[in-house]
């Protein structure tokens, strides 16, 4: 995970380096007081763009992973965005302040003016179509997501894996469940496609989607979806719905 991170920090300070050297990505000051951010006119639009394709980028990676529930979201976001203090580590470590002029009056303004940054060198290398951009906005999820979930057994005996998975969702519903394995192979002249789902099932109640796995090989496919989903359910930032009944 580190190393993820570094690899982030090392394509930041590159870019700044490569395209302002000694120079200011904004010459004028960005300020915040009092939590009141004021953008200076230049950047402006560019912090916009940064901070649109922040927010985007987080939506798809958390759909992506099956973070599907309002609850869910919510939480990730208030820790992945809300909480800045990961947005600061990485501003500070890439020394990536020397290139702006700043003005705070506490913590809390100085880290909204180190995301404000972070947005606009997001929009810059969107501008220039610098892969920097992936690695602000994907890469800063796909390395900090899982830093917040514990560690699970990731054993690959699906028949493990099923029992866990009914344990738990026993112990949060109180009911007797089934899982149902349901998937799709689509041909493809390109690539082949697996889609692959695992469903509970309970007397006197409707179906219940509990994770929705894509992959190129059945088997690996399997294997992922049992493993993330006993994953989502040992951590209490994951959400799963009541069945409905019918």
């Amino acid at each position: 995970m580190a190393r993820k991170q570094t690899q982030i920090i090392s394509k930041l300070k590159a870019f700044l380096n490569i395209n302002y050297g000694k120079g200011k990505v904004c010459k004028d000051i960005i300020q915040c007081q009092q939590d009141k951010l004021q953008i200076p006119d230049r950047v402006l639009i560019t912090q916009v763009i940064g901070k649109a394709e922040f927010d985007k980028s987080f939506y798809h990676y958390i759909i992506s992973k099956n973070f599907i529930h309002p609850e869910s979201q919510s939480r990730l976001y208030r820790l992945l965005i809300k909480n800045k203090s990961h947005i600061v580590e990485i501003i500070e470590k890439a020394n990536a302040l020397k290139y702006f002029t700043i003005k705070h009056e506490n913590q809390q303004d100085y880290e909204q003016c180190c995301f404000s940054c972070y947005c606009i060198i997001i929009g810059i290398s969107i501008n220039q179509k610098d892969p920097l951009s992936d690695a602000l906005t994907y890469g800063y999820f796909k390395h900090f997501l899982p830093t917040l979930f514990p560690k699970t057994n990731n054993s690959k005996d699906i028949k493990y894996l099923n029992q866990q998975i009914i344990h738990n969702l026993k112990k949060r519903w109180n009911k007797t469940i089934t899982l149902k394995e349901s998937y799709q192979i689509e041909k493809d002249v390109e690539k082949d496609a697996v889609n692959f789902k695992l469903i509970a099932k309970l007397k006197d109640y409707h179906d219940t989607q509990l994770i929705h796995q894509q992959g190129k090989r059945l088997k690996p496919t399997r294997l992922k979806a049992y493993q993330e989903l006993l994953q989502q359910l040992n951590n209490s930032y994951y959400h799963f719905p009541h069945p409905r009944k019918i």
